[in-house]
Formats: C-alpha cells, sequence, structure tokens
C-alpha cells in the first residue's frame, strides 16, 4: 500500500514519526503485533487507499481494523485514533503503565477520577459512558453463611 501511495520508507516515517526500522518490520510482516499508537500515525497518511485495499471495510478504518465492541477495544481504538503510546495516555491518566494495559486488556475499568481526567483531557462526553455500564453482578456460588461464623 505504501508503494502504490509512492511513499518510501523514509517518507512515511518522517510524516508519521514512526521509525524507519518500524516501518520496514511491518512491511515485511515481522512484528508480534500491531501496537494502536503506530496504526494511528500511519494510518491517516495511508487512509486513501485503504478502502481499495480493504473493501470490506464499510466505515471507518479504525473502527475495522480494532472494533470498539468492549471498554478494552474501545482503548486501544482510541489510542489508535489519537496515535499515543501507552507512557503518554498513562501519563495523562496519572496512571501507571500496566494499568493501562489492564484496561485493554478488559481486566480492569477505571475508576471515578481516571474516568473524568480522561473527559476532562480528551473532550469526551457520552462516547466513553457507554463501554463503561457495569454488568449486572452475579451471585456468588460459594459457601452461604450459617450464622455460626
Amino acid at each position: 500500500m505504501r508503494k502504490r501511495l509512492h511513499f518510501t520508507i523514509e517518507d512515511l516515517s518522517k510524516s508519521s514519526r514512526v521509525s524507519h526500522n518500524v516501518i520496514a518490520r511491518l512491511q515485511r510482516n515481522e512484528t508480534r503485533k500491531m501496537q494502536p499508537w503506530v496504526l494511528g500515525r500511519i494510518l491517516p497518511h495511508l487512509a486513501a487507499r485503504f478502502k481499495e485495499t480493504f473493501p470490506e471495510a464499510q466505515g471507518d478504518p479504525y473502527d475495522f481494523l480494532i472494533p470498539p465492541t468492549t471498554f478494552g477495544s474501545w482503548m486501544k481504538n482510541f489510542r489508535a485514533r489519537r496515535g499515543l503510546k501507552l507512557k503518554e495516555l498513562a501519563k495523562a491518566l496519572k496512571v501507571h503503565c500496566y494499568t493501562v494495559i489492564r484496561y485493554e486488556a478488559d481486566l480492569t475499568k477505571p475508576d471515578a477520577a481516571v474516568r473524568d481526567r480522561l473527559r476532562r483531557r480528551f473532550g469526551l462526553n457520552g462516547e466513553l459512558d457507554r463501554y463503561l455500564k457495569s454488568a449486572p453482578k452475579k451471585k456468588s456460588a460459594g459457601r452461604q453463611s450459617t450464622g455460626r461464623d
């Protein structure tokens, strides 16, 4: 796709602020997984031909590549759209990097203070809330109390 748009690796590297080595490894398919921030920085330069390359992508290319179905996938999609590295988002939210990793893996959800920082820092309105609705709590299948504990 880069070649069809007449981009050299150097041109794409300069315009996207992604290193030459990262772009070369992506082109050779030598990466273990695509980092959302890399996608967010490269995709705007390749968006002109995205639908030509992926005709099944009906709408937004970010939603096609990282469908926001859960809070974690929404967070990855959000990072890709903004071109944010993990550390940059963690610093903006005033949390540890591993906390963001846990959010993206759907292991935890942010508390009220972090949600507020996310809304204020990035100007999010209701978009965030639809992914943070709490699921109904299941009853514990553990030992029932007999009153003698």
